[in-house]
């Protein structure tokens, strides 16, 4: 949505065992495609780490949170107890469809960018 000059101020992460993860995505300057550029995960004790692209820690620190300093204090959680099956799932959410990031705004509202393959 930045693409187009929209700012979003607010988003719900699913996570699973005990933490979020935030994926961080770049492009290619050649090709103009989208890949993982490394991501972050942020622990239900406060921690934050950082990882490569291909999943090597390089970092770690803290954030200004925790679980139940802030997503149990939500009242989408006191409704939906969401972090409870955070806390069991044991599935990583996938974040390797970067062309779902963006959308076209039309008309009749919203659709997927189809990138097309340069030859």
């Amino acid at each position: 949505m930045e693409k187009y000059g929209y700012k979003i101020g607010t988003s719900i992460l699913f996570g699973c065992n005990n933490h979020f993860t935030s994926y961080s995505w770049a492009e290619d300057e050649e090709t103009g495609e989208q890949y993982l550029d490394g991501y972050v995960t942020y622990e239900a004790d406060g921690t934050m780490n950082f990882y490569d692209a291909d999943g090597t820690k390089y970092d770690q620190d803290i954030w200004n949170g925790n679980f139940e300093i802030t997503y149990k204090r939500l009242k989408f959680d006191q409704l939906t107890h969401w972090s409870d099956w955070i806390a069991i799932n044991t599935q990583e959410a996938s974040a390797y469809s970067p062309s779902g990031l963006f959308y076209e705004i039309t008309d009749e509202g919203f659709e997927p960018i189809e990138y097309e393959e340069e030859e």
